[in-house]
């Protein structure tokens, strides 16, 4: 026995949303959430060496959580080397937490300074 197109069709365009939005819903009030940055640059092939190089890297992390868990992932890297000739820095934040009351806070920040004296 063969069924009717046209009743399948429409039961299908009213349960396919419905089971979808059961299957894909969660409680807002215990979702996890996950925050992520990073970021690198390398530069090389200088045209002369410069005559002041500092590099500078700072981290902070900060986590607190009453009714969850949380993580929270800082870290920096800055290079400047003269031999061979290049500068490198990287950074990465990650902060991730699941529960009803948590905070994550993740700071990273890398860079490098180069003075490069020409003659006039």
């Amino acid at each position: 026995m063969l069924l009717n197109s046209n009743i399948v069709k429409q039961l299908l365009l009213f349960f396919t949303p419905l089971i979808t939005g059961l299957s894909v819903a969660a409680s807002p009030s215990l979702a996890a959430t996950l925050a992520f940055s990073r970021g690198t640059l390398f530069i090389n092939n200088y045209s002369q060496n410069p005559d002041v190089a500092k590099t500078s890297v700072d981290t902070d992390s900060l986590t607190n959580a009453k009714h969850g868990s949380v993580d929270a992932f800082a870290d920096a890297e800055a290079i400047f080397s003269d031999e061979p000739l290049f500068s490198f820095n990287t950074y990465l934040s990650k902060s991730s937490g699941t529960g009803k009351i948590y905070r994550g806070n993740a700071k990273s920040q890398a860079g490098i300074v180069e003075e490069f004296l020409t003659p006039l």
